[in-house]
């Protein structure tokens, strides 16, 4: 619901060799393997919701199981914070 009211960020934190079934459409960009060197564009398309007025409800972090990397780079992102 977040996504078609444009009120979430998705971030594809797949690495480039596990993008073979295609991208997230307007998702950022963030591989694990450099996802620190990514955050400030993480952190700009938050607040470019913000800058346009509506108040992001969730950042989304996608990968290709779940189970690593997306928590792994959402706990990179918090600590960034």
């Amino acid at each position: 619901a977040a996504l078609k009211r444009g009120t979430a960020v998705v971030v594809d934190v797949r690495d480039v060799e596990d993008r073979g079934g295609g991208r997230v459409r307007g998702a950022v960009s963030a591989p694990d393997a450099t996802f620190s060197d990514h955050v400030p564009a993480v952190r700009a398309a938050t607040k470019a919701l913000s800058d346009g007025g509506r108040r992001p409800e969730m950042v989304c972090f996608h990968c290709m199981e779940s189970a690593r990397r997306g928590p792994r780079c959402a706990r990179r992102l918090l600590k960034d914070l």
